[in-house]
Parts: structure tokens; sequence; C-alpha cells
């Protein structure tokens, strides 16, 4: 009766608490738990980890989540791999790689998206004057392809051996080797050591290399 009710709402309640207005909290608590417990018991602990707010589960224990790694695109109104002029385009700078798509065709296979895996750089330098940037590493190409052109264990002296990037201004620049370590780690910087080179291939008979490799594809 009454009496019945009134002691088991006096059980409920403690403190000034009424614990009977937390059961719908309680009763979610669990029913989240069984759903936890299903998914694991269904697809492993993969699934589990795909159902929990995991920067929320850190940020409980203290230990703040890894953050997302920080993507940077730039414009680049030159882009050569070696001697090989693919265009202008957006390059995409990520911690591990950059990537784009350039508006030329690859001789022979067509239109790709090329790449270069920053854990590949071994040197890189940008001249402060004319905002270039060459770097010495490995450019996920056809190789067959662009063997004229470009090769990555070429000597340091020739430019087939590096990617050339022409960025709009130094300030683009820094914002690309902030979000890129290991291009940070091995840049170093000239002025207006090898403009001519970012143009027309190098010094000597570079220029003339370039301007023979560009007739032959023309040609082929």
């Amino acid at each position: 009766g009454s009496g019945s009710a009134a002691a088991r709402h006096a059980a409920l309640s403690w403190d000034g608490l009424n614990v009977a207005a937390l059961e719908p909290e309680v009763r979610t608590l669990r029913d989240e738990n069984e759903r936890l417990r299903r998914a694991a018991e269904g697809g492993g602990f993969r699934r589990v980890r795909q159902c929990v707010d995991e920067g929320a589960l850190l940020g409980g224990l203290g230990v703040k989540p890894k953050p997302k790694p920080v993507v940077i695109k730039k414009w680049c109104e030159e882009i050569k791999v070696g001697t090989w002029m693919s265009g202008d385009g957006t390059v995409v700078f990520e911690p591990d790689i950059f990537h784009w798509v350039p508006p030329r065709e690859v001789p022979g296979v067509g239109i790709v998206t090329l790449k270069m895996r920053t854990s590949s750089i071994s040197q890189a330098v940008f001249d402060k004057r004319s905002n270039v940037l060459k770097v010495r590493g490995l450019v996920e190409v056809p190789m067959d392809k662009l063997v004229r052109y470009y090769e990555c264990f070429a000597s340091p002296d020739s430019p087939k051996g590096y990617l050339w990037l022409t960025f709009q201004n130094y300030e683009e620049f820094t914002e690309v080797i902030k979000a890129v370590p290991r291009l940070k780690a091995r840049i170093t910087f000239r002025n207006s050591l090898f403009a001519a080179t970012s143009r027309g291939g190098g010094s000597g008979g570079s220029s003339a290399e370039a301007r023979r490799n560009a007739v032959e594809e023309n040609s082929s």
C-alpha cells in the first residue's frame, strides 16, 4: 500500500538525492554496456573501439589523443620530375608523403598521381630568390616511361636526380616545412643558387639537355 511505496521511496533517496530520477541514465549505461559486450563477441576488439569515443576515453585517463596529421595543399607554378616538366598544379603535402596529379600526361601512361614518400628524402634545398625547392628522394613514377628525364640515383650534380617545385612565395613554403618534419630536418637554404636550374635544367649542358628531352618527347 502507501506504506510500502513510502518505504521504497525512502530507500531510493538519501542526502536529498532522488535516485529514481537517475534511473534513465542508469538504464542507458546498461544498454551501452550490453551493446559493447555484443560487439566484442561478434567482431572483436576493433569493433569495440569503433563504438567508443576514443578522444573522450583517453581524456578521462589523462592522456591526450594523438593529433591528426596536418595536410597542406599548395599550388606550384612549375613542377618538374628530373628534367620532365609536368606543368603547374596543386601539391598535397603530408608528413609521410607528397602527391599531385600533373596536368600533362606521363608519356605512354596518361594522367596519373605521382608521389614521393618523405622517408626517401635525403636532401632538400630551397632557393629564396626563385622560390624553388629541389628535393632528392624517390618519386614514384613509371620508371621505364620517364627514364630519359628522371633518375633517382643520378649524380648530385645532375638535375635528373631531383623533384623541382616552384612555390608562389617563401611564406607558402614555410607552411609546408612546419607540417613535414622530415623535410624540415633535411632542408638548407640558398639565394639564387639554382634559379637557372629551375627554369632550364641546370648549369652547363643541363639546359640544352632539357630542351633536347622536350623535343624528343614531342616527337614520340
